[in-house]
């Protein structure tokens, strides 16, 4: 019998990482239906948010084919985890790299198998089907998923819907304009929408989502906001593709990553000084990074 009353157990085991959780499964049916219960996903991954807790950072190797991925606590920059990736180099030559995060999934693009939602807290995936061959027909790619220059790819959760959702846009051959289609996880399917009509730069090619929208860069240079000076040096090679990854918890450093060059590094923004070259045991020395918290949330 258990030592705590019944109605106390979930909000002791909503505090627990994902790792624990998953072994907990086995303690008993009820604990095993009880972590599975979408309640308590949600319960989980809300008390994980708003404590700022389990949150990782992922390394994608950026030097070569791995057929692994990595990920430390983004805090300590500690306890390093090594798993395998969506997809690996047995089946493809060619690297997969990451759309974006949102609630613990990741979602996965490669230019021949195509996209998958990943959560790599439950080594669960799901991959995405292939688009309708009249949506690329316009295109030079063959139908599906081929990654060309005018591939624009954006992943985030539609708060309404309470559905996760990738956006795939393809800049059209015969028309000034992007077609523009979206994947539904409640549908499992992919739908057409109205074309996007506006320029939207190729070179940084995949949205960020913030407050419930993907974004992309406007062009729009008064909507910028100066936060840090950087200059190139020994630590910032790709200084032109540099952006911030997080800040740290007190707020006083940002997360810098270069785009797969070099480890991250940290940078002060109270003197501006750099804290130099992350070196994480382990871990691949050429990475690009992206921040997510665990959760038990699905993929499918």
């Amino acid at each position: 019998m258990s030592p705590f009353p019944t109605d106390m157990i979930p909000n002791i085991l909503c505090r627990l990482p994902v790792k624990t959780l998953l072994r907990f499964k086995c303690v008993s049916k009820p604990w095993g239906s009880l972590i599975d219960d979408s309640h308590f996903v949600r319960s989980h991954l809300h008390q994980s948010l708003k404590t700022n807790n389990n949150v990782e950072l992922f390394l994608d190797n950026g030097a070569e084919i791995d057929d692994n991925a990595y990920a430390v606590d983004f805090d300590s920059l500690n306890n390093l985890v090594q798993f395998p990736r969506p997809f690996t180099a047995e089946i493809t030559k060619y690297r997969s790299r990451i759309i974006g995060s949102y609630n613990g999934l990741l979602a996965v693009y490669h230019r021949e198998e195509g996209i998958a939602l990943w959560n790599p807290s439950t080594r669960k995936c799901h991959y995405l089907p292939a688009l309708d061959e009249d949506i690329s027909m316009d295109h030079d790619t063959t139908p599906g998923y081929n990654y060309d220059n005018s591939t624009i790819l954006g992943f985030g959760y539609d708060n309404i819907t309470e559905d996760y959702k990738v956006v795939k846009m393809l800049r059209s051959k015969t028309q000034n304009c992007f077609k523009v289609t979206i994947y539904s996880q409640k549908s499992n399917t992919w739908r057409r929408i109205k074309d996007c009509p506006y320029n939207i730069p190729i070179n940084y090619n995949d949205g960020a989502y913030i407050n419930n929208a993907i974004h992309w860069e406007y062009g729009v240079k008064e909507s910028w906001t100066e936060l840090l000076y950087l200059w190139r040096n020994q630590w910032v090679i790709n200084i032109f593709h540099t952006r911030a990854v997080g800040y740290a918890r007190d707020g006083n450093k940002v997360l810098l990553d270069d785009g797969g060059g070099q480890q991250p590094a940290w940078f002060n923004l109270e003197d501006e000084s750099s804290h130099g070259l992350l070196c994480i045991p382990g871990a691949p020395q050429r990475v690009s990074t992206i921040i997510y918290v665990e959760s038990l949330v699905s993929v499918s």
